[in-house]
This record gives C-alpha cells, structure tokens and sequence, in this order.
C-alpha cells in the first residue's frame, strides 16, 4: 500500500531550483534566520495579506507563542474545539492555560458559531483559537464579531489551510494572530519541521521575535520570560519561498480531486462528505463520515487504498485532560481520597503557590492547623497534599476557615465534579450559603463557569479552594477532601 502522503513527487524543475538554492546555502555557511528567512517572511506576509510573518520552528511552537505573546498564563481560559488532534491543547497546556472546548457544526467540522457565543456569554474567557480544520474556512467573519463584541483575541490556526480565502481574503488574515505550520504533509509543506506565526500587530509582532529566541531583546538581554528557543533554519526557509509561488496551482488540484471523490461516491452509508465551498477550501484532507468505519477500513486496505482515521480521540478524552500531572512534590504525600461512592471522581490538581514564605505559614497556622485539614506547603512553587481524616461537616470547615482569616481576602472555590455530574445535579445537593462564588470544574476543562453562593459540598469528594489577595500579591491553593 503507497503512503498516504507521497512526499517525493515534486516537479523537476522545483525539485531542481531547491537543490541548487540548497547548495548556495550550505556554500554561504548561515544556517539561521538569515537572508533565506528573512526573504520567505517578507514574500508569506505579503501572499498572506498582513504586515508580519514571524518564523519558528514548527506550528504547535507558533500557537504557544502566540497565547503567550498575548499574556497568557495559569489562570487564563481559552476556547478552542476538541476533533483538531490535540495540537491548539498542547500549546494551551504548555501555557498553563484551560482549555474550554467549543462544540462544532457537523457539516464542516469547524467551530460552531451559535456554541462560541454560548461559550463567551457563560464564562470569561482570554482568546479563541479557530481551526480550519481539513482545509475548510472557519466561518470568521461571525467569529471575528464575536471576539471583537466580547474583546477577546482571535488566533486563528491556518495549519490546514494555507491560500484558503474567503471574499478574496486569505486565511491568516482575519485574527489578531495567525499560525501556520510547515510540516512536509501541509499544503505548504518544507523538507522537514517550521512554522510561522502572522499579524497585522506590530507591538504582537515585535514581542513574538522576542519570545522565538529565548525572550532576547537585543541579543544576549532576557526581556520577555517564557522565551523559547523556536527558529526555522535557512534550508527550509529556501525551500518554502521556491514552493510558494505553486500554491494556489496546487490548491486547485487538490480542489478538483475532491470534486471527483465527491461525485464517484455514491454509496448509502456515507453520512457525509467534504462541502466544496469555492476557494474557502483548499482540501488539506479528504474526510468522510460513514455509518461503519471499521468495515470501510478494511475495504481501504484490501483495496491497498491509502487511509487514515483524522481524529479518533476527542481532546477532551485524551490523558492529560482526563488526568493531569499532579505538581512535583505531590508525590511526597498521597492524594485526597474519594468515598468510597465516588471513586470515580479524579482527585483535583492545584495551581502553585504564590504567596510569599512568612504570610504562608502565618496563615497556615491561623487557619488551618487548629481544623485538621492537614495541608502543607513545601516550597514557594508547589503545594504538597496530605489525606484529610474525621474532616467536620463541610459547611462548618469552610466558615471556620472563612473567619479564620478575617473575611479578608477574596475566595474563589473550584469544584472538581465527575464527568457524570451535570450542573444541575450539582446544584440540587449544594443549599446556598454566603460565601462569594465557587466553579464547577470537570478535571482540567471549565465545561461550567458559573458564580453563585458558595453551597456546602456533601456530594463532592473533593474542591479546591484558591485564596487571592486583595491588594493582588497572588494566590494560596489549598486541595481538601471531603468524606
């Protein structure tokens, strides 16, 4: 069976040009962000429609960078969709970042408008991230009101889409930020990994050059935290600028294998098949949803068909959301137990401490040690969790803990719920009281992001409670279990 990716068919005489500028390039003896770089940004922001192209090293570099040019850090919340193979995850993730998962239309697979609105109206949220997913246009232009409505930024992910346009606007042009990737298998694709990241920002842009070389701004001088070591190399770059002017030729082709497909298809168990919109897709993929995967697949292979499953798991499915890395001395002491009833729960992960050392332990020993809560803290970076026994009734632990310090501060309780638990639910066992607000939270994803009185929470396992200081000097987590 051939590959499902045929890398080797280039023309000759592109295949030809690329040797010779390789050879140039090895002669010159400047293998980073250099001429060849330089040249293929200029020539990208110019066929992209935007003021800046910046280089890195791959496309899930250039969407982390982007979140991070932006601000964003552990307490911030980003939608994005979950069918995408975990990539826009990954670069929130690395972000220490949420991921709130946006539901999207089945005819395009792309992020549904109607759920994004929901999304932002429900819960606060720092940036969207929109992916073409297949090679199909997002719809933009009722996301990009939405965003500039509720003054959230737009990134765009073009991994998928390179020269899709829409009303003669390409893709990577309607975000604040836009990030490509250059993978070989891409539209545009290098001989091996890079990635860029476009703007009309120029403030965006100069802080993302900063971040893409250690936070360098100049050389050797650290004036962005969070830099990363993120360039393409010159072979590439050379190898992108020659591809480039055979883009649109290639999207046509592709446009018109799909055409094909779609008309030779015809069979009942096909639910459904790639909507060919014009130049808003660039058919990255071919994609088909049928009523029984497993037997078209073995139909593929005994046809020596050429096929791929794009994606079988969901993000929200994958390992690190389900069950994310607990913080490094958390394995000094075990976790919070679950009743036995609620075994299924996954016990929750707590954010660092950002409390200095004294007001940490004076607070610990104000509140927490004549209550038996057992929480302790090792270091200024992460919080150490230790079982709770013969815990008091819930509600009169927190009063006591509220009282304890002064009701002083301001307290955001976040709840760690089953996946089986609906809001709802929650809220039939959780009477009110008058504490400030409290989160529901389904492992690492806010599915619901609401603010009410706190209720006492007999039918939870366990919650996190985040103490954030008034006059704004961080955070104190504390992980309590209850029995």
């Amino acid at each position: 069976m051939k590959s499902i990716n045929e890398l080797h068919r280039i023309e000759p005489e592109l295949l030809e040009s690329i040797q010779e500028q390789v050879r140039e390039v090895i002669q010159k003896g400047w293998f980073v962000l250099g001429e060849r770089v330089q040249e293929f940004e200029d020539r990208f922001a110019a066929y992209t429609g935007v003021s800046n192209c910046i280089t890195v090293a791959n496309g899930t570099d250039a969407l982390e960078i982007a979140l991070r040019s932006l601000g964003t850090h552990h307490a911030s919340r980003v939608a994005t969709v979950a069918n995408a193979g975990f990539y826009s995850s990954a670069a929130i993730l690395a972000c220490n970042a949420t991921p709130c998962y946006v539901d999207v239309d089945l005819d395009t697979a792309t992020m549904s408008v109607d759920h994004l609105a929901e999304s932002l109206n429900s819960q606060k949220t720092d940036a969207v991230i929109v992916t073409h997913l297949y090679g199909t246009l997002a719809p933009l232009r009722e996301i990009r009101q939405l965003c500039d409505k509720h003054q959230v930024a737009l990134i765009e992910d073009c991994a998928q889409a390179h020269g899709a346009s829409l009303h003669n606007q390409k893709a990577g042009s309607f975000g604040d930020l836009a990030c490509f990737s250059f993978y070989p298998t891409k539209n545009l694709g290098a001989m091996g990994d890079g990635g860029a990241i476009c703007t009309n920002d120029a403030a965006l842009a100069t802080r993302i050059r900063t971040l893409r070389q250690y936070g360098w701004h100049p050389k050797y001088h650290v004036t962005e935290s969070g830099g990363r070591n993120s360039r393409l190399d010159e072979i590439q770059a050379c190898v992108l600028t020659l591809k480039l002017p055979y883009l649109d030729r290639w999207n046509d082709k592709r446009r018109e294998v799909a055409r094909r497909l779609n008309e030779g298809i015809q069979n009942s168990k096909v639910v459904r098949k790639p909507t060919l919109a014009g130049t808003s897709y660039v058919a990255h993929l071919y994609v088909l949803q049928v009523d029984d995967r497993q037997e078209l697949i073995r139909h593929l292979k005994a046809s020596a068909i050429p096929h791929d499953v794009h994606y079988p798991i969901p993000d929200y499915r994958q390992p690190p959301i389900l069950n994310p890395p607990r913080p490094q001395d958390s394995e000094m002491l075990p976790p919070p137990q679950a009743p036995q009833k609620h075994r299924g729960i996954e016990p929750f992960r707590d954010l660092p401490s950002l409390l200095p050392l004294d007001e940490r332990r004076r607070h610990r020993s104000r509140s927490l040690r004549n209550k038996r809560l057992g929480v302790t803290m090792r270091n200024l970076i992460s919080p150490v969790y230790k079982n709770i026994e013969n815990l008091p009734d819930p509600l009169e632990a927190l009063e006591n803990l509220w009282h304890a310090l002064n009701n002083s501060l301001n307290v955001t309780f976040v709840v760690d719920a089953s996946p089986d638990d609906s809001e709802a639910d929650l809220l039939t066992h959780l009477p009110s009281t008058p504490f400030p607000s409290i989160v529901i939270r389904y492992s690492r994803i806010f599915c619901v992001s609401s603010h009410f009185s706190l209720r006492p929470l007999t039918c939870l396992n366990s919650f996190q409670m985040r103490i954030v200081r008034s006059s704004g000097n961080g955070c104190f987590p504390i992980s309590l279990a209850v029995a």
